[in-house]
């Protein structure tokens, strides 16, 4: 299982951004969706890899979030609500998002059972700052491609030719940023593989 607490970066300054946590990509394949545990800080559980990376991804690269993703196991009786669980996953979020408020952390915490969790970590650090020295039409092209839009339509919704599509693809680091999110992603899920009978245990 996964737990991703996130923390609002300057809480003091803005203004409460925990009521939009519900519009967080990703956050809709969560089996428990955000529930603030104190102050500005919430927690959300998920049961894959994919939509946690994808919602810690969203946030953390927003700058507007400390985010720290536990994998791990939930203990039995399964929770009513994303901040009444327990269990190692509970325990390894809470120690990521203090690690994701480090300076150089990029924001992003990732902690698992295994202390081979330190290389997914390492990979969504990197993901976060390659996102992070994206110019705008670079970030734009990116975001659009994630879609599964192909560069004939990016071309015609830019008003550019495809060969500027593909430079500025070429400029976000597109094909690189999502070789390696999906590796996360897949080594992350392999991690949690390991911990099957306790999270059947715990979601019963």
């Amino acid at each position: 299982m996964f737990v991703l607490t996130v923390d609002q970066v300057g809480s003091r300054e803005a203004a409460d951004a925990v009521p939009h946590l519900e519009r967080a990509r990703g956050v809709e394949e969560a089996v428990l969706r955000f529930d603030r545990t104190a102050g500005d800080e919430a927690q959300a559980v998920f049961d894959a890899a994919d939509p946690a990376i994808e919602c810690l991804l969203a946030l953390a690269s927003s700058g507007e979030w400390h985010c720290g993703l536990g994998q791990g196991t939930i203990e039995p009786p399964w929770p009513k609500t994303a901040r009444e669980g327990r269990g190692s996953a509970y325990i390894n979020a809470r120690a990521a998002v203090e690690d994701a408020k480090r300076p150089g952390a990029h924001h992003v915490g990732f902690t698992a059972d295994s202390d081979l969790g330190a290389g997914v970590r390492s990979g969504l650090r990197a993901i976060v700052t390659m996102w992070s020295k994206r110019g705008a039409k670079a970030r734009e092209a990116y975001d659009l491609a994630v879609t599964g839009m192909t560069q004939a339509d990016m071309a015609r919704r830019l008003g550019i030719s495809q060969q500027a599509v593909s430079g500025r693809l070429s400029a976000s680091m597109y094909r690189e940023t999502e070789d390696l999110r999906r590796e996360m992603i897949r080594w992350a899920q392999h991690l949690d593989s390991t911990d099957g009978l306790a999270r059947t245990a715990g979601s019963s």
